[in-house]
């Protein structure tokens, strides 16, 4: 199962929209990667289910090999950061996959970026 989330901001249609977006992307990688269409279910929730501020800290205390160089200071757009994100949840055992954000991600800067990337930073960070 692929489940679609997004930040606060925005609208609750337009949230909903880019959640269903993520989660089909990422169906549409699985699947070039060899899994069965069929096989993997979506569900996108727009902002209606956020990680709280306290749970995002409490991911980054339980990951101290994170690189502080590259984090950004202000919490509210690491909270914003990890709650523009998909999970995955393998079935039938029901474990959902870590929400742990990939710092070292090559588009990292531009999702802790607080105000919406422009088109071509997303694209440049591709």
């Amino acid at each position: 199962m692929v489940l679609g989330y997004t930040d606060p901001r925005d609208t609750a249609k337009a949230n909903m929209k880019l959640s269903e977006r993520r989660a089909n992307r990422v169906k549409e990688y699985l699947v070039a990667q060899g899994i069965p269409a069929e096989k993997i279910e979506i569900q996108y929730f727009g902002k209606s289910k956020p990680l709280s501020k306290d749970m995002v800290a409490e991911i980054d205390a339980q990951h101290p090999a994170l690189p502080e160089t590259r984090l950004p200071k202000n919490p509210r757009t690491k909270w914003l950061a990890y709650n523009r994100r998909v999970d995955i949840v393998v079935m039938p055992a029901d474990l959902q996959s870590l929400r742990l954000y990939p710092h070292e991600a090559v588009d990292a800067r531009v999702l802790y970026q607080a105000p919406w990337p422009s088109l071509r930073e997303v694209e440049r960070a591709r």
